[in-house]
Order: structure tokens, then C-alpha cells, then sequence
């Protein structure tokens, strides 16, 4: 069979479901699939910007705005429970979403929010989805369109012989951001991002009169804006005879609702699947039963440049070569498998259908496993490889991978599913039970047998074990009776780790600054000391008088630190992270150190002494003033940021114990004054047990709104012996 070209789009949705933004429930059920639903996202973004292409230098914006987009589109999923799923780019994210039965709303966004911007419009939709068990497929596809208000320019001839317009700038302006229509910019479109319920943009032209080089300067607002509405300001004259003085400039403002004319559908890797079957798991086949013909295609969001599929055990089926290109070599020569590939160069999509019929699939043979690696890569670079494993067993369970966000440091998750439809029965005609062997992969120990508990449903079955050794790799395999599974899996347990110089005892001062790490050694802990060393005060020291264990504990003093009467009022504190830098007398700091571990609470010790609050700065939150008792605070979290968390006293940019990154959080406030050392246990609230973490934070105050420059210059905490506690 000769490869088609027949023009086809096969990985987004028809458009009238891209329009509408409504899903399509797909009623087939997938082979071998668990209790899960399948969720495929699609997105498409309206791109306003092709309606009025603007001119930077050689390129246009349209064109910026595809690559922008493609790289800058995030994407959440949420159930009613909290955020479920995150990925920054679509690069990153399957093709195929296994969740469990549920309602979720999805939500993409694409470009920046920027307060104002020539080239970085924002883009934005969501859609609320079912996803249905049995493996059914639910295709979610999401419009996104512009959120931003649009500014554009424009001078009328009548004002050309008056003012001039090769000089004349424009500045709009939101509350937040501005833009000057001038020189290169001045016909290009400006894109603002009204924030708080914001509806006016403000103007101000300056420009010079050409009858005696005068400046000219003119003001106005456009009040009642709207998003995806675009303002042009057009300036014209309201009289032609400049020298009389009687020349008055009117400002005509034309809103027109941006529609789209062009669709931009936002590029993924490409998505390799199986037609009725999960193709990440092993398709299961029984020696003695049907072998129908198997179907995998291949779908790009852009045009496939490169497919082949490989296998060391070709020769099996009289193939000799050990790899096959999917766009170039004739089917008509490789017994068994058939591929046709077609490709939409209106939507700049592929689809390419690898059939292994039923020629091929006799040929399998009994108790053997036979592995097809595909590999893919689009016109934009992005690639995938995925393996199509058939295995030809009796066995009547399979041991499945155990989810990595099931995996702690003393427990764990085993995984294993049915691949039999009808569950064996004993001599008595009960079923048989369905269990898991596991141990040490280092065979250090015997097979510990547990049972499972199945999915009255899904066809899966699971069982929760603890007592685990943390950093050990342990081996397990599902069972039905004394049949395993020819499948056995593996799995590591989470590191123990334990924050460095959690007793304080090491401490090292190079200089005026005092920090919480020893000499030559690398640092974990930092303080606002290096900002407080400045004024020569460094509000957080060690202290060897009353430890609770060791020489020393870590005091955290809040004090005014003032040099000449000036000074800001600073909290003692700690945190795990980095003083990066100060603005004026203000702090930039990073919350956070690399951390993949999840802990179940941190253990410590503290002795405090309340003061009442005798400092007082702006922006304090209500409620909290002079005369009031001082509060301390500690919290922890663990979440998967990408790079520390930046602080910014001045602008108040503070850490949000809501921040969607977070995956568990703990804090407790002190409130009295504690003489003698008394322990403390926050205990983690975890918001997901799925995802694992990339960063830990911690943080200590002697006074709790020390950001806003605001405690009791009486108080002091005193901290030792933190400690990680796991399950």
C-alpha cells in the first residue's frame, strides 16, 4: 500500500467543537484500561493580533506571536479539590491525561501579562470537562483569547501642516504601565493589562508646532475600556489656519471589537497512541486466544518530518532490517505492518496510522515479549519515543509501575491490573485472591506477601505498604492465586533528608555580616543580617548561654536598627534561602533550597519572649497596631518551583501561603512567652499527594509582620534542634 496524502487533520477536534469550547465524549473503551479516564487537551488561540499586523523592523507580530505563544502557553487542571496537574509548556505535557473520574476545569494561558507591552499580548480560555472511568476518552478543547486592552495611533492630514508628526509623542498609559507611540513604536499596537477592575487609559501627546517650534502638549482619558477591544486615538485639526490661534486639536477615539481572522493552534509534542489500547502499558495476549490486527498513529501539531519504527526482533517476522522510516520506506515491502500518512496544510497537522495486521500478529509466539520503539519528530523539533511492547503470557494479572507521587520514604503504593476479563476461581468457585510480593531488590531479604484490594470496576487492584527503608530500591510482583505476573517492577523510596545545621551550632563572620553556616562550608540558613549589618546590627546571632542541646541556639532579636535617627524597624529572623540584595532599606530575598523529599512534619525546639509591639510601618494589615501583643511565627512548605521564591519587602511582594505551587504548607504562631525550651511539631498539610516536591521552605520570626517593618523591639525567639520527620 502506497502512502495516502489525502489532506487531514486528526489530532484537533472538528471546529465547530473549537468554537464552542464543549467536549466530546468518546464511548470507546480502551483495552486493558484501569478506572481512569482519559483526558486529550487541545488548544486553539484567537489571534487578534493577524487582524492588524504590526511592524517590528523585518518582522511582523503575527509572526512573533506564533513562536511567542507556542513557547509561553501554560497550562492547570483543577478538580473540585484543588490543582491537580501543572505544565509549563505543552512541550511537557502527554498527549493523553489518565485521571480519575471527576469534573475538572481547565485552564491555559499564553503570552505575558505584562502592565503594558508593544509585543506581549495575553491570551486566556478555560473549559470545565466530565472525565468518565472504563477508560473513556474526553476530548477537552480550549479557546484562548485576548485579555489585554488595545492602544493604537493615528494623525489626520488637517494636522500635518501644523505640528510635527514625525516627532510627536504619544504616551498612554494605565495605572500600572505606559507606552510612547513614537519614533519605531509609533504605528505599532499597544497592549495593556488592566488589573482591579481598572477601565480607563490615560493620554498625553507632545509634539512640537511647525510654525514657530513651540511644544504642544495635550492630555485627555478613554474611559470604559474593554478587553479584546481595540482604541484607536486619532488626532485631527479642528481649524487649518494655525496663525490666527484658532487651531484646536480634537481627539476622535474609534473602539472596534477585535475579531479574529486567523486561528493559531498552539504546537505539542507529537502524541503517539494506541487505537483501542493504552499503548504505555504491555498489551497482554493470551497464547491460545485471538491475535486481531493493532493500530498506532502517529499526530503532530505542525508537519511530521521524521517517524520510524524499530525493533531488534524484526527478523522474527522476516523483516531484515532492525529500523523502518515511516515516510519514506514502501509498506509494500515490510510483511505485516501498513502505514498512511496524511497532512492538513491549512491546520499544519499530521497523522500517520502504522497497522500490524493479522498476518503479524500470528507470528507472535508463546511466553515471549516483543518491544516496537516509535520514534517522532515534527517541524518544530519536538519529538517523542514510545515503546509498543506485546507480551504473550497465561498470566492473568500485571504488575504496574507504582505512581511516583506514591512512593514516600517508609511507604508505598503497589500497583497491578487484570489482563484477563474474567477473574480465575479456586476448586470451591471462589475467585482467587489477588496479592503482591515484595523485598529488597538487593535480595537481602524474603518475599513478603500482602493483599491487594481491587477496584470493584476498573479492573485494577492496589496495596498500601509501610515499614519501608528510606534511599532503598525495592522489587514486587502481582499475583492471582499462585500465578504471578511475568512482570516484575521496582521502585526507590524517598531520601530522609534532614535540613543542614539544623542545631544552629555552626556560624561563620567574614566581615561585619554573622551567617548561619561554618567556615568553608556551604550555606543553607540565611537572616536579614545582611541588611541589618549595615547599620551595624545583626538581628539574628547565636547564643551559647541556654541551648536546648549542643553550645549554641540560634536568637533571633527584633530590634530598630537606626544609624543617625534614620532606620526601619527589623524582625529577627531566619530562613532557609538567600539574602540576595537590599533596595534603599528594604530586602530582596529567596525563599527556598533544592529539596525533593516530603517530610510529614518539622520538629523543633524554641523558647520566646513576647514584647509589645512598639513598631509600626505602612501597609500593615488590619487589626495590628501599637500596643498590641508581638506575634513569632514559623512555617515550612515544600513545593515544585522552579527556582526560589524572590521576596520584595518594598513592594510587599511576600510569600502566599496560596501560591498553587505549593504541595504542603504548615505555620503556627507564638503568642506567649515561653522562659523554658518546649518542643513543637508542625505537622504538613498536604494539598497533593501526587506531585513531588523541588524546593523546601522554612522561615523563623521573632516578630510575624516584620515584612511590613512592624513588632516589639522586646522581642526575641531563641530556635534549636529542627528536625524532618518522615512515614
Amino acid at each position: 500500500m502506497k502512502k495516502s496524502t489525502t489532506l487531514y487533520i486528526g489530532l484537533l477536534a472538528a471546529l465547530l467543537a473549537l468554537l464552542s469550547g464543549a467536549c466530546r465524549q468518546d464511548e470507546q473503551l480502551l483495552s486493558g484500561a484501569d478506572g481512569d479516564g482519559i483526558l486529550r487537551i487541545g488548544v486553539r488561540v484567537d489571534d487578534a493580533v493577524k487582524m492588524v499586523p504590526v511592524q517590528l523592523g523585518r518582522t511582523t507580530r503575527a509572526a512573533l506571536t506564533r513562536s511567542d505563544l507556542e513557547k509561553s502557553c501554560r497550562i492547570e487542571i483543577r478538580n473540585p479539590k484543588g490543582l491537580v496537574r501543572r505544565y509549563e509548556d505543552l512541550a511537557t505535557m502527554p498527549g493523553e491525561l489518565h485521571l480519575v473520574s471527576d469534573t475538572y476545569t481547565v485552564t491555559v494561558v499564553a503570552g505575558d501579562s505584562l502592565p503594558a507591552s508593544f509585543d506581549t499580548p495575553l491570551y486566556r480560555g478555560a473549559g470545565t470537562f466530565t472525565v468518565e472511568g472504563g477508560g473513556r476518552v474526553t476530548d477537552a478543547q480550549i479557546t484562548c483569547r485576548l485579555v489585554d486592552v488595545v492602544a493604537a495611533v493615528t494623525y489626520d492630514e488637517s494636522v500635518t501642516t501644523l505640528i510635527d508628526t514625525g516627532t510627536a509623542s504619544l504616551t498612554v498609559s494605565s495605572s500600572t504601565g505606559s507606552l510612547t507611540f513614537a519614533g519605531a513604536t509609533r504605528d505599532s499596537l499597544g497592549y495593556y493589562m488592566m488589573h482591579g477592575g481598572e477601565t480607563t487609559l490615560k493620554y498625553t501627546l507632545e509634539a512640537e508646532n511647525l510654525a514657530d517650534r513651540t511644544p504642544i502638549t495635550l492630555s485627555g482619558e478613554i474611559p470604559d475600556v474593554k478587553p479584546c477591544h481595540k482604541y484607536t486615538l486619532t488626532f485631527v485639526s479642528r481649524s487649518g489656519d494655525w496663525a490666527e490661534g484658532g487651531a484646536f486639536f480634537d481627539v476622535i477615539v474609534d473602539e472596534t471589537c477585535i475579531e479574529v481572522n486567523e486561528e493559531v493552534y498552539i504546537r505539542r509534542r507529537p502524541d503517539i497512541s494506541g487505537d483501542g489500547f493504552d499503548i504505555r502499558q504491555p498489551l497482554y495476549l493470551s497464547p491460545d486466544g485471538e491475535k486481531p490486527a493493532r493500530t498506532v498513529s502517529l499526530r503532530t501539531t505542525s508537519r511530521l518530518m521524521q517517524a520510524t519504527l524499530s525493533s531488534t526482533q524484526f527478523g522474527h517476522f522476516g523483516i531484515p532490517a532492525t529500523q523502518i522510516d515511516l515516510l519514506s520506506d514502501d509498506d509494500d515491502d515490510i510483511p505485516g505492518i501498513t502505514f498512511a500518512g496524511r497532512y492538513d496544510p491549512e491546520r499544519d497537522a499530521s497523522v500517520l496510522d502504522v497497522t500490524f495486521d493479522e498476518t503479524f500478529m500470528a507470528q507472535l509466539e508463546d511466553d515471549s515479549e516483543y518491544t516496537f520503539t516509535f520514534d517522532a519528530v515534527d517541524s518544530c523539533g519536538y519529538t517523542r519515543t514510545q515503546d509498543f511492547v506485546i507480551i504473550l503470557t497465561d498470566a492473568t494479572v500485571a504488575t504496574v509501575n507504582a505512581a511516583p507521587g506514591s512512593i514516600w520514604t517508609g511507604r508505598a503504593r503497589l500497583q497491578g491490573r487484570r489482563i484477563k476479563e474474567v477473574a480465575r476461581q479456586d476448586v470451591n468457585g471462589e475467585p482467587l485472591s489477588l496479592t503482591f510480593n515484595y523485598r529488597p531488590k538487593d535480595g537481602s531479604s524474603d518475599w513478603i506477601s500482602v493483599e491487594a484490594t481491587e477496584d470493584p470496576e476498573g479492573g485494577t487492584f492496589w496495596a498500601d505498604i509501610d515499614g519501608l527503608e528510606p534511599a532503598t530500591t525495592y522489587e514486587y510482583v502481582a499475583l492471582e492465586g499462585t500465578q504471578p505476573s511475568v512482570i516484575t517492577c521496582t521502585f526507590t523510596t524517598e531520601t530522609a533528608a534532614q535540613l543542614p545545621n539544623s542545631g544552629f551550632e555552626n556560624w561563620s563572620k567574614p566581615g561585619k555580616i554573622l551567617y548561619i553556616y561554618g567556615d568553608g562550608e556551604e550555606m543553607f540558613w540565611d537572616s536579614g543580617n545582611t541588611g541589618s549589618s549595615t547599620l551595624n546590627v545583626n538581628v539574628t546571632e547565636y547564643d551559647e548561654s541556654n541551648p536546648h542541646s549542643g553550645i549554641r541556639c540560634a536568637k533571633l532579636k527584633s530590634q530598630k536598627v537606626a544609624l543617625l535617627g534614620i532606620g526601619k524597624f527589623a524582625a529577627g529572623n531566619l530562613f532557609a534561602g538567600a539574602y540576595v540584595g537590599t533596595d534603599g532599606t528594604d530586602g530582596i530575598l529567596d525563599f527556598g533550597r533544592p529539596f525533593t523529599s516530603r517530610p510529614k512534619a518539622l520538629r523543633g525546639w524554641w523558647r520566646y519572649n513576647i514584647g509589645t509591639i512598639d513598631e509600626t510601618g505602612s501597609g500593615v494589615p488590619d487589626g495590628v497596631s501599637k500596643g498590641q501583643p508581638d506575634i513569632g511565627n514559623i512555617y515550612i512548605a515544600i513545593g515544585d518551583w522552579d527556582s526560589p521564591v524572590r521576596i520584595e519587602t518594598k513592594t510587599k511582594k511576600l510569600f502566599d501561603p496560596e501560591d498553587p505551587h505549593i504541595i504542603a504548607y504548615k505555620s503556627v504562631d507564638i503568642t506567649g512567652s515561653q522562659p523554658g525550651w518546649e518542643e513543637f511539631t508542625l505537622e504538613l498539610d498536604y494539598r497533593d499527594y501526587n506531585r513531588k516536591p523541588t524546593y523546601i521552605v522554612v522561615v523563623a520570626s521573632a516578630s510575624k509582620y516584620g515584612d511590613y517593618f512592624t513588632g516589639s523591639t522586646a522581642s526575641t525567639l531563641w530556635l534549636d534542634d529542627f528536625s524532618l520527620i518522615y512515614e
